[in-house]
């Protein structure tokens, strides 16, 4: 829990009153391998910090998981189109390792924006931040399959030691052949970008 309140402090320090509130509503949970703690068209009820662990986002396009992202410990994990408006969830959530988390409720977090103006600074940077993954993430699912890989080389290669292979090509959009088959070339050294 320390390292979401150091998140919070580098966007600016929580006053006293609004750090004790925080903490009054977070509620620990623990999740075990391979659960799923969000169903499409569920709704989101929470958003959670992940403390240890790694979460899996995807959705069901034509009877097939489409892997949208992935979270790990110290990430802020919300299904954003529907924590904020509290409408069904698009994407299902799944752990793929054991994970503890941190929750605090829509209401809870609702009220705090209310009550301590400060927190809505916060809102806005964390908020944006998400935006730009977002984005970031779409924009290299219109790229060439090499660009894909070099992507998550260059800014997710943790994914490679962490997440299975098929879940890896769904994530860019690509078949678990071409990515096994770009992967080796890359390992051995033939490919030139």
């Amino acid at each position: 829990m320390q390292n979401l309140f150091y998140l919070f402090d580098q966007i600016e320090r929580l006053n006293r009153p609004l750090r004790n509130y925080i903490l009054s509503c977070l509620k620990r949970v623990e999740f075990p391998k391979k659960h799923i703690f969000l169903r499409e068209g569920g709704i989101p009820r929470y958003i959670y910090f992940i403390e240890s662990g790694l979460i899996r986002a995807y959705e069901l396009v034509q009877d097939k998981e489409k892997t949208m992202y992935f979270m790990r410990e110290n990430d802020l994990l919300v299904s954003v189109g529907g924590f904020f408006s509290q409408r069904p969830a698009t994407e299902t959530m799944e752990t793929l390792e054991p994970c503890v988390c941190w929750r605090i409720s829509y209401r809870q977090l609702q009220d705090a924006y209310k009550k301590y103006r400060q927190f809505n600074l916060h809102r806005g940077v964390i908020l944006e931040r998400y935006y730009e993954y977002s984005e970031r993430r779409n924009r290299m699912r219109l790229r060439s399959k090499a660009y894909k890989y070099e992507f998550l080389m260059t800014h997710e290669p943790w994914l490679l030691e962490r997440v299975p292979a098929d879940y890896l090509a769904s994530y860019l959009g690509i078949s678990p052949r071409a990515f096994k088959s770009h992967k080796k070339q890359l390992l051995s050294g033939q490919h030139k970008g």
